[in-house]
């Protein structure tokens, strides 16, 4: 069969609907920044797409090279491959606190007034990346669940490998881009305003506050998370790269942007 047999009428109709809502609160979100300004926003494509580019890079290399922190170290196999087992590395708040740090410093040369400009875009083209993969994953039949298991490395059976391009793009990217928007958010602010609000302030400290906690905490986390679904789907992809990011910091965008437009 072409496609792979997770794939129903039923999953169909509800991701549409999730796909639908998404759409309309950036659509929502997007025409109430244009009313609420006098100069139309404009939109930079070439911009978001090299932004997009280094950003995904830089989250691999980091993932993929970045030592593992903590006392417990996730270890899985696919169902669609027993024989090979992959060792998860718990680094995304090193990863975190790198990108903000390398944002900062060079803040003169990103783009912070288009990029911030062109959120809506941002998020249309996430949603285009997580279709695609999603769509490459299910006609290559790599769909696969995940659980965890005891190994032992000594077993020459058993193959081991450290990075699972699968878990990486379901899970990483999002959850760290969500605190990198509002991070740019308030870059662009504070460059052009020079001023920040209370309640901006607020706002994103308290995202911070549960951000750190899941990082803290990545492990169980994403276990929890491939007991729930398999990080190679639809949903999962979906709900990372676009739901999370994009959703979560409408919040911080309406507040900057409704009270000192950028």
């Amino acid at each position: 069969m072409f496609l792979d047999r997770s794939l129903t009428f039923n999953s169909m109709i509800i991701s549409l609907c999730w796909i639908a809502v998404f759409l309309y609160a950036q659509h929502c979100f997007y025409h109430y920044a244009e009313s609420s300004n006098a100069a139309l926003f404009e939109q930079y494509p070439l911009v978001v797409i090299k932004s997009l580019l280094l950003w995904f890079i830089l989250q691999l290399v980091f993932a993929r090279y970045f030592p593992h922190y903590g006392r417990e170290q996730l270890v899985y196999i696919k169902e669609s491959h027993p024989s090979i087992f992959y060792k998860h590395r718990s680094n995304s708040l090193l990863s975190f606190a790198i990108t903000c740090l390398l944002m900062y410093l060079f803040r003169e040369k990103i783009s912070l007034r288009e990029l911030t400009k062109s959120y809506y875009l941002l998020a249309l083209f996430n949603l285009g990346i997580a279709l695609t993969f999603s769509l490459i994953l299910l006609t290559n039949k790599l769909f696969s669940r995940y659980c965890s298991i005891p190994v032992n490395e000594n077993d020459p059976n058993q193959k081991q490998t450290q990075f699972d391009f699968h878990l990486f793009l379901s899970i990483r990217p999002g959850i760290i881009l969500w605190p990198a928007l509002n991070f740019l958010l308030f870059l662009t602010i504070l460059k052009y305003n020079r001023q920040i609000s209370i309640r901006f302030a607020i706002s994103i400290l308290l995202q911070t506050i549960y951000i750190i906690n899941v990082f803290m905490n990545e492990t169980s986390m994403i276990r929890q998370s491939l007991d729930i679904s398999p990080p190679s789907s639809f949903d999962a992809i979906f709900t990372n790269l676009c739901w999370v990011p994009f959703m979560a910091t409408l919040t911080s965008f309406y507040i900057g942007r409704s009270n000192r437009p950028v």
